[in-house]
């Protein structure tokens, strides 16, 4: 075949060589990603699994405090409570016997008795007694008898006798129903018989004559 130029030649180099192709070239270059896409649709809840076993029990909790001590209904007006521990120790309701301080009328006390104070008519008061002041009519008062003032009465007061103590020492009186007092002033201006109570009426003293 003859060709009328160089380009000729070529031209029909190129329509009829189909047998064979070029070497690949180079990868380009990954492009940018593109912009991410909208969320799709949440699915339905799946069903609630099995429950788990129960777990070990916890330690026990420390006790709590004590609550109010309930109390039973009271009969009278002015009824009152107090500790009580003879027997089996209890708050009990007081009636006609008034008990009020430490150790007050622990013991063998009497009907309508009044013992206020510490160790006050402690042990064997008598009926319708009163022992006011620490440690007055503490074992053995009398019946209807009254001690007021620390250690007035202390031991063995007779019934029917009144005891007023001021002293700071124990007065019991004596073995007779009577009035006793403890202290009474003696006054040496006085010129009565020795001995004779006399009241001032300026200071309200109650004196006796010392001459």
């Amino acid at each position: 075949m003859s060709y009328t130029s160089y380009s000729n030649y070529l031209g029909a180099q190129r329509c009829c060589n189909t047998s064979r192709s070029g070497t690949n070239g180079l990868p380009g270059a990954t492009g940018a990603g593109g912009p991410i896409g909208p969320a799709g649709v949440q699915g339905e809840t799946g069903p609630t699994g099995p429950q788990g076993e129960t777990g070990p029990q916890g330690e026990t909790g420390a006790t709590g405090s004590t609550g109010a001590v309930a109390f039973s209904n009271a009969s009278n007006f002015g009824e009152y409570i107090y500790w009580n521990n003879t027997g089996t120790p209890a708050w009990t309701i007081g009636s006609t016997n008034i008990t009020l301080g430490n150790n007050a009328g622990e013991f063998s006390q009497g009907n309508s008795a009044v013992a206020v104070g510490t160790f006050a008519g402690n042990t064997g008061q008598g009926n319708n007694a009163v022992a006011i002041g620490s440690n007055s009519g503490q074992i053995s008062q009398g019946n209807n008898s009254i001690a007021i003032g620390y250690l007035a009465g202390a031991t063995g007061q007779v019934s029917n006798s009144i005891i007023i103590n001021a002293s700071g020492a124990q007065l019991n009186g004596t073995a007779n129903s009577g009035f006793f007092v403890n202290p009474i002033r003696g006054d040496t201006a006085n010129t009565g018989t020795p001995g004779t109570l006399v009241f001032n009426p300026s200071t309200f003293e109650i004196i006796y004559s010392f001459n």
